[in-house]
């Protein structure tokens, strides 16, 4: 996984939609967040499967349910300095796209939890799609 997967998006795999990694596009927060998961799931193996959107969590791995957490320094807007990196696992309730509801007591959606950080902090280097570029810490919930 740290390669960089520019070279193999000209082979036509489908990661070559999110383009050449230098656009501001994959900067910003959505994007960058589907470019995570779709990198964990490609590690995991998980990504024949569509992404749903609002899900519960982002990927399921047997019988584990993962969340990924991306973020990045550099974004798509206009920046004096690095953006700080924060990320939360507290417990939420869950939201119900099918209902337009929050549903049930708040509890921790997800087994494991994958923090991606985009670490490059110079915006004229960043490439989203170099995974060189990437950190990621693993956690879980169990003790």
């Amino acid at each position: 996984m740290r390669a960089d997967i520019r070279s193999r998006a000209s082979t036509g795999e489908p990661w070559a939609i999110f383009g050449d990694g230098h656009t501001p596009t994959l900067r910003s927060n959505t994007t960058r967040s589907v470019f995570a998961e779709y990198i964990v799931g490609l590690a995991l193996g998980v990504v024949n499967k569509p992404r749903v959107e609002w899900d519960s969590v982002d990927l399921r791995y047997g019988d584990l349910k993962v969340e990924v957490k991306a973020s990045g320094y550099c974004q798509s807007w206009f920046q004096k300095k690095p953006s700080s990196i924060l990320s939360s696992i507290r417990e939420a309730i869950f939201w119900n796209p099918e209902t337009g509801m929050y549903e049930g007591e708040a509890t921790r959606s997800a087994d494991v939890y994958v923090f991606c950080v985009h670490a490059e902090q110079e915006k004229s280097k960043a490439n989203v799609l170099d995974i060189s570029t990437w950190q990621t810490v693993l956690t879980s919930i169990f003790a």
